[in-house]
Formats: C-alpha cells, structure tokens, sequence
C-alpha cells in the first residue's frame, strides 16, 4: 500500500479506506447495493490500487457486478475486472463478465481494451472457445479501431494478452507485433542517441518520473522519441537463481556496474528469505531503488525480474511467466536446475526470444520456438 500512495492525495485515501471499510461491512450480508455500481467498482478499484487485495471482497464483487450487469457500464466493470487482475482473482463468473464487455465494446476506450485482453491472458482465458463468434469480433474490431491511439504501454499489454490467450492467428497480432518491434527499435535508437551525448539513459528516465506535471520543452523530434521511449519503461534484468540462492542464470539489459548486480542480487535474495518458498508458482513482489521486481518460486528455482515505468509488477509477472511456459514447451521439461545445466544454450536462446535488449518480444509458443531452435543449432 505504501508504494501506491504517491498516486492519491488526501482526499482520495481517505475515501478509498472509507468505501473499503464499507465495503467490509456489507461483507457478510452481500449486500452492495447501497453503493450501487458505480460505488463498488470504484470502491473495489481504489483497494486494490493501495494494494488492499481481498479474495473474498474480490469474488463478491465480481459475482455482484455480474449478476448486475444491465445497469452497470463497462467501465464499472472493467474496474472490478482489472482489480481482480491485480489480485491475481480469477472469478467463477470471467465469461459472464467478458461476455458483457463484449456487448458494449464500442464504449472501450485504449487502456480499457488493454487491461481486458492482459486479464483474459493472465488468466489464460480461451477467448474462441468461451465467446461467440459474433463476441470475438466485436472485441477484435475495437482493439484494432483503437491501436493507433495506443500508448506503447497499452500495446504491448494488448499484445501480451492476446499471446497468453492463444488469440494469435489474426490480423490484430501481426499488425501488433510489427507496430512493437518498431518501437522497440526506436527506444533502442533513443537510448544510443542519449549515449552519444554522454547523456545517463537510467538518469534520464528517473528524472522524467520525477517530473510528472511538468510540460517539458520541445526539443525537435529526437527528444521527442527519447520521452516516447522513456514512457514504455523497462526490463532491467532477468535471474534464476536456486531456493538456496545460487544464481544459474542472469542477464542485465543496462549496464549495470558489478556492485549494482550485487545490490540487485541481494535485494532478490533478501525478499526470497521472507517469503515461504513452498508457494510454487505464486507471485512475490519487492522494490529496488526506482523500480520494482517479482519474483516466482517453482520446482527448484526462483524465477526473478526487475523493471521499471510500465513494466510494473503485473507486466514482470506475466513477462516471467511466458518463459517458464516457453522453456517447458521448448525442452520438453519443466525448469529445474539440473534442465538448466543441461540445456543452458538452448534456454538461454528462449529467454533472449521472449526479452530482447529490455524489452517483451515475443509471447507466441511457435515464434518462440522457431526463434529458440535458429538460435540453437550450435548447441
């Protein structure tokens, strides 16, 4: 909760700690009615943005904006959904509500549309088996009437979505995957532009989120595309270490000075000793510095990775998770250390496929496949 209060003023904590409070009350009667729609999804919205994530609150919610769907509108909806998401909640009644959301997909606005599809991917919800035809399209038709007002953040959580959902023989993907491949080329050329100056990109970007308010200066179109980029965030590094600690693998997509990877190695290591590493395949959150981190115990290992701007705890949660299914279905095992030690090219080459240079690449099993088995004929 601590980390998310710079987003609210006074006023808005004090009303979100009272509509949850009051939502708590109503816990045990189910009923929410009071509030009426608008009241509890804003309500279920402002606790989980403090972080306030309540299972039991959380599939009332849900079941109760379901069951009042007619008179809820779809943003009503896709802030509860989006809450449930935070949580890591998958509600019994997922369709129901996709299925609503589907019906008023003219009303969707850009980050809407994003934080749809990553929930539904997320959850790994199978979009062509559970939605009509007729819901699909709609949904399909909004998405890509709405990508070209996109933020990159918003794209890629689109992009990511539609992957983890197997929602990838479409128009809407290619067209996806060329519009972030372009972008990630131009933060790459943003990022060598302020080299060349001798300008610190990490700085830079610090600097930027520190100055939220502030109309900065036109500076003609290289500085343009530097604040662009700056926007999109990063993927500051990927490890896998053993529940013991011993790091099997890592890689650093910023130029990290040795003492940085120890902080970094350390502050991985100091959330993984408070943790119950028996939770496999439970998310785990932490900070570092500016950024923030997850971390994923399975098998044998802990998965981690550190990022910053839009790449936020859930993004690093859904990045982590397209690699340990990438690595499964490319070796043909899932990861433990011993797989790690006896496969280390070819998964090093399946985590190059998904991050590239900082940012999400790839999120489709045959691309990822393909790229992996090119990459590992010298194995």
């Amino acid at each position: 909760m601590q980390s998310r209060l710079a987003d609210f003023n006074d006023r808005d904590v004090s009303s979100a700690l009272y509509a949850y409070a009051q939502l708590k009350l109503r816990d045990a009667s189910f009923d929410f009615d009071a509030l009426g729609s608008q009241g509890v999804a804003n309500s279920i919205w402002a606790a989980a943005k403090l972080e306030l994530h309540d299972t039991a609150l959380l599939k009332k919610g849900c079941e109760w904006v379901a069951a009042n769907a007619g008179r809820c509108k779809v943003q009503e909806v896709m802030n509860v959904l989006w809450a449930a998401g935070v949580g890591r909640y998958r509600p019994a009644v997922l369709q129901k509500l996709t299925k609503h959301i589907a019906s008023q997909a003219q009303a969707l606005k850009p980050a809407d549309v994003a934080s749809l599809f990553h929930v539904l991917g997320l959850f790994g919800f199978d979009l062509a088996g559970q939605l009509q035809q007729q819901q699909q399209a709609a949904l399909l038709a909004r998405a890509q009437q709405l990508l070209p007002q996109m933020k990159p953040s918003e794209a890629a959580s689109l992009y990511w979505g539609m992957g983890m959902a197997r929602f990838v023989h479409c128009e809407l993907f290619v067209e996806l995957t060329e519009t972030l491949g372009k972008l990630a080329q131009q933060q790459l050329a943003a990022q060598a532009a302020l080299e060349q100056q001798g300008v610190d990109w990490q700085q830079q970007q610090q600097q930027q989120r520190q100055r939220p308010g502030q109309q900065q200066q036109q500076q003609g179109d290289g500085q343009q595309l530097i604040r662009r980029s700056m926007e999109f965030g990063r993927i500051h590094c990927v490890v896998v270490a053993t529940k013991a600690g011993e790091v099997v693998y890592e890689r650093y997509y910023d130029k990290y000075t040795e003492l940085d990877k120890a902080e970094i190695r350390a502050a991985f290591q100091q959330a993984t000793d408070n943790i119950n590493l028996a939770n496999d395949n439970q998310d785990f959150v932490g900070s570092f510095r500016d950024g923030c981190f997850v971390l994923i115990p399975t098998m044998d290992l802990v998965f981690y990775a550190l990022g910053s701007g839009e790449y936020d705890e859930m993004a690093l949660s859904g990045v982590l998770r397209v690699v340990m299914i990438s690595i499964a279905d490319v070796v043909g095992k899932p990861p433990t250390e011993s797989v790690f030690f006896e496969k280390y090219a070819r998964i090093a080459s399946v985590i190059d496929e998904v991050v590239n240079e900082g940012m999400l690449e790839a999120v489709d099993k045959e691309l990822i496949r393909k790229g992996a088995k090119g990459k590992g004929t010298w194995e």
